[in-house]
């Protein structure tokens, strides 16, 4: 551990790495983006596992109301029509007054991409510098991945403020917040690259993050 990099430098990269985050989706890491990507993933469940777009509509009011528009885009553009997609869609326009009137689920998606890039984040200092993700609860050091990541969260200026115990909690529940990384990929304990493959893998993570199942279960 001697040789770790100063503690206000791994900060500076790690704030620096939310700002590039921020920039990206033009400030918002909340709902909005969320429902883009899963209007983005939508059509492509549309095609290849359109069950899986009623899982999603189940989840809240808001992820419904994305679906019903995903649905009507892929109609509009003359998407292929197979006896899947027609049932799946079907099933979408009956339900879709229940669906609208749902309530709960909305504060917890507007914390989804905040939750990933913890974990990212954290994970990214395990990896590269060998940083363990939590202090010893009897420790006043703090040199742990979650210390680090509360203080590049007030560095960065995106406007987000967090704790050491509410950075400890995503982190824990890790595996739960990420379960739907495709199935096909044979991930044991690391969440992290398949996470970080491409830009569209990130999508798909990010859309279904915090489903009761993956979208690989559902057929």
């Amino acid at each position: 551990m001697t040789n770790l990099p100063d503690r206000d430098a791994l900060i500076s990269e790690c704030a620096e790495w939310l700002r590039g985050q921020a920039e990206i989706f033009e400030g918002d890491l909340s709902q909005n983006t969320l429902n883009s990507f899963r209007f983005h993933t939508a059509q492509l469940w549309l095609k290849e596992n359109p069950s899986m777009v009623l899982h999603m509509a189940e989840s809240s009011r808001s992820a419904a109301q994305t679906m019903l528009t995903a649905t009507g885009v892929y109609l509009a553009k003359g998407g292929e029509i197979t006896s899947e997609n027609r049932h799946a869609i079907s099933k979408l326009l009956i339900a879709s007054e229940r669906l609208l009137s749902k309530k709960g689920g909305e504060d917890r998606a507007n914390r989804t991409m905040l939750n990933i890039a913890v974990v990212l984040l954290v994970e990214g200092l395990r990896r590269r510098h060998h940083i363990k993700p939590r202090r010893n609860p009897a420790s006043d050091h703090l040199m742990s991945g979650c210390d680090i990541v509360v203080e590049a969260f007030d560095l960065s200026g995106i406007g987000v403020k967090t704790t050491y115990e509410a950075v400890k909690r995503v982190w824990d529940k890790r595996k739960n917040l990420l379960a739907q990384i495709p199935q096909q990929h044979d991930i044991g304990d690391d969440l992290f690259g398949p996470i970080t493959r491409d830009f569209n893998s990130y999508i798909e993570t990010v859309a279904t993050a915090d489903l009761s199942v993956s979208a690989g279960s559902v057929r």
